[in-house]
């Protein structure tokens, strides 16, 4: 197989940069590349369903594996800068250490700084790869998109499938972030098959991963399931960590979904541990996330408590808004099965705040759904079909499936045709009781 432009020189320089990034290296027959970073990600609970007498929904927000799983160019920016610019080389070096720091926003102006439009096309590839992973890691998907596109473009022209399925991967992100799921699938599939193609073993496991989220959102465990296997047994055929943690995370979940919680302890466990030894405080944060869910199913509520306030903390100190909106909403599904109804509303109408102000529709829509079960709880029959008809919308328009639409369509059931428009709401009658003769 032919190495495309620049793969000649890049193949020296990949294993430097990989270790002032902190990243494992592959050997590909397209040189030494950086070795995807994959997370294991946060799920929610229903939480209400003992006041509400529903199911728990145990599989929704899958979407959180942005901040490792994004496909980071695989042919890093640093080493197709000449080694005589060293003001640009510095300011790479501070744009690493700020990313791995959590500092992003730092990151990417540095990143910004060094793209300039007479740039060989191989370097502004990368930088624009690196900054568009900078917004993800910030979920300013909107801010992300048009720097996958510009690299998807040049990849084009320069006839580089490696970097052509790179682009293509994270824009998939982009969609599934937004909730677009069939058009999410469309840029994993495309990017898979190029990974196939090229033999690139780190890259087909992150696609399969990434589909096996996409599938546990629409509740497709079977293929959910399929998707993590395989990405599982390469991720341990090649020794990439962050790959097996999060199949061992999707794994956790599927197991979850299906009621086998020993199983999704041990797969939540073992992706905790991994996340540990790498020291990665994010992928820790999503474990206790999962670890406090699979506690709540329990019944353990207080150590389900404990593990969701770990989480959230952490996130809010590494400034992760999609996994303080996840951490959230468990906390508000805790507080909904001990029946503290006010605390679980506060909790969820933060967690929907949060969601809109990202982006995430599925994360709003689920968010929707459960304001409106409380204001169903409460008597408040008015407010919820308006909530509940709101989060209908939603999950129709991203094609999502699993236990949240269906929720959803049951409640609307129980509370039956709103009132015609003008028409006061019929109360019914009270009995009256007999008087009582003198």
């Amino acid at each position: 197989m032919a190495i495309p432009p620049l793969s000649w020189a890049a193949t020296a320089a990949g294993w430097l940069w990989n270790k002032i990034r902190g990243r494992p290296t592959v050997q590909t027959d397209r040189g030494v590349v950086a070795a995807d970073r994959k997370p294991a990600t946060d799920i929610d609970t229903e939480g209400l369903h003992e006041g509400i007498r529903q199911p728990q929904d145990r599989v929704e927000r899958l979407m959180d594996a942005f901040d490792h799983a994004i496909g980071v160019a695989e042919r890093p920016v640093r080493q197709l800068v000449a080694a005589s610019d060293e003001e640009r080389l510095r300011l790479l070096d501070e744009a690493v250490k700020a990313q791995r720091e959590y500092r992003y926003a730092q990151a990417v102006e540095l990143l910004y700084s060094c793209l300039r439009p007479d740039l060989p096309l191989g370097e502004r590839i990368a930088l624009h790869n690196l900054i568009g992973n900078g917004h993800m890691h910030m979920d300013q998907q909107r801010l992300a998109e048009p720097h996958y596109q510009e690299a998807l473009g040049a990849a084009d022209q320069l006839a580089d499938e490696m970097t052509r399925a790179v682009a293509l991967g994270n824009l998939g992100l982009v969609y599934a972030s937004r909730g677009e799921l069939h058009k999410a699938e469309e840029y994993h599939k495309e990017s898979l098959a190029i990974h196939r193609h090229t033999d690139n073993r780190p890259g087909q496991a992150g696609q399969l991963n990434h589909l096996g989220h996409l599938h546990a959102t629409r509740g497709d465990l079977e293929k959910a399931e399929e998707c993590y296997d395989k990405a599982l047994a390469i991720s341990r055929e090649i020794g990439e960590r962050y790959g097996q943690a999060a199949a061992l995370s999707g794994l956790g979940i599927v197991c979850q979904s299906r009621g086998d919680l020993d199983r999704a302890e041990e797969h939540h466990q073992e992706a905790l541990t991994i996340a540990e030894e790498m020291g990665d405080r994010w992928a820790q944060a999503c474990q206790f996330g999962n670890l406090g869910s699979v506690y709540a199913q329990r019944g353990d509520l207080k150590k389900a408590e404990k593990h969701h306030r770990n989480a959230l903390t952490v996130h809010e100190e590494i400034g992760k808004k999609r996994g303080q909106a996840s951490q959230l909403t468990n906390l508000g599904s805790v507080c909904g099965r001990l029946g503290k109804i006010d605390k679980a509303q506060v909790y969820f109408r933060k967690a929907l705040d949060i969601d809109e102000e990202i982006g995430d529709r599925l994360g709003q829509a689920n968010q929707l759904r459960r304001l409106g079960l409380v204001a169903s709880q409460r008597g408040q029959a008015r407010k919820a079909r308006q909530l509940l008809n709101q989060a209908k919308a939603l999950y129709e328009d991203i094609g999502a499936g699993g236990q949240g639409p269906e929720i959803v369509r049951r409640a609307l059931e129980r509370l039956g045709p709103a009132a015609a428009p003008g028409q006061p709401t019929v109360k019914p009658a009270r009995k009256r009781r007999p008087r009582k003769k003198p």
